[in-house]
């Protein structure tokens, strides 16, 4: 991965080559999260705990891109939960998949939509991509999904059961859900809730390369039983 700094407006941007499989995309996001934590507004954190995850392409996002581009997702409907800068949805997009990207995050959104005009051009060959606020605990969604993905979304216990509510509502019912996670001590209280709410989970345990390091993934496969 290659990366060099950038402006944009209010955000100091560091642009960056995230090479997945055998295709690069160059992917924006902020050059400094340190300076974000600084300026986070108290209201707004004890209101809703607000943190700027979003900012960062994290290991678990080029995991997930990695596995989708290995997947036959051609024509089919993906809703990504938390895409943050958007890597993961532009990936399965050019793989053919048409993706709505969502992020309960204004600026995340902004910096997805940004993203998609940078590495995605709508083609016969590629699928569509729609860019869209959404909180996961309040979903109001059209229709059903295919696949339902997400990259490190686990980290807070509080989390789980929205999203196991969310995957159970709107996944098809011959559907997966694909999360990857960096196995956070969290990881196994949402496999155990999983299954708990009648979902067949598989793990698979994998390794990948990102800022010439090695990260250890999950890869959590759900189904509904």
């Amino acid at each position: 991965m290659q990366s060099h700094s950038t402006q944009i407006p209010s955000f100091d941007v560091i642009e960056k080559r995230v090479k997945v499989s055998q295709h690069e995309l160059t992917i924006l996001a902020v050059r400094d999260t340190n300076k974000l934590l600084e300026e986070i507004k108290v209201d707004d954190f004890n209101e809703d705990e607000r943190l700027p995850y979003w900012a960062e392409i994290w290991p678990s996002s080029v995991a997930l891109a990695e596995y989708l581009w290995l997947k036959d997702i051609k024509d089919k409907n993906i809703l990504e939960l938390g895409c943050g800068v958007g890597l993961v949805g532009i990936a399965a997009a050019l793989c053919g998949a048409d993706v709505l990207m969502t992020d309960y995050e204004e600026d995340a959104l902004r910096f997805a939509k940004q993203n998609v005009q940078k590495n995605f051009n709508q083609d016969k060959s590629n699928g569509k991509i729609i860019v869209a606020s959404l909180d996961w605990r309040t979903p109001k969604l059209s229709e059903k999904y295919d696949f339902i993905i997400g990259s490190d979304l686990l980290y807070e216990k509080r989390n789980h059961r929205p999203i196991l509510k969310l995957i159970n509502e709107y996944i098809k019912d011959n559907g997966e859900a694909v999360l990857t996670d960096p196995n956070r001590s969290t990881l196994n209280s949402f496999l155990k809730s999983a299954e708990d709410n009648n979902f067949y989970v598989q793990a698979l345990y994998s390794s990948v390369e990102f800022n010439k390091k090695k990260f250890d993934i999950a890869t959590i496969i759900l189904k509904k039983r």
